[in-house]
């Protein structure tokens, strides 16, 4: 499964990386996302990656030297639970523009309506 790295966040020195492949993405979700990922790096310590897969799913992975695994596991549960709206909208945003399908049903969409003869 192939994933395209998103966002990354270190909560030692608070620097964040947002890939300029997703700099289309529009600005409230992007703050929001960047936002909600800080809170939760917080809490975890350590770095916070958010990818996206081929089918459009959001991953969050934890990397850390010493982990707390049972609750890193929690509050990454506990941030998949709460943010199910954020995540849909990252979905479907993602597949609507960086997928080749998304591209296609833009273009249907968007077409201008022609008159029926």
């Amino acid at each position: 499964m192939e994933k395209k790295i998103a966002m990354a966040l270190n909560a030692a020195d608070k620097k964040l990386f947002f890939e300029p492949y997703f700099d289309d993405m529009p600005q409230g979700l992007k703050q929001e996302l960047k936002e909600e990922v800080a809170k939760l790096t917080d809490k975890v310590k350590g770095i916070m990656l958010v990818s996206f897969t081929e089918n459009g799913n959001v991953l969050l992975e934890h990397q850390d030297a010493f982990p707390d695994e049972i609750n890193v596991d929690y509050a990454i549960n506990e941030f998949l639970n709460r943010q199910k709206q954020l995540l849909k909208s990252l979905k479907i945003w993602y597949l609507m523009y960086k997928t080749r399908e998304g591209k296609l049903a833009r273009e249907v969409l968007l077409k201008p309506n022609r008159p029926v003869r």
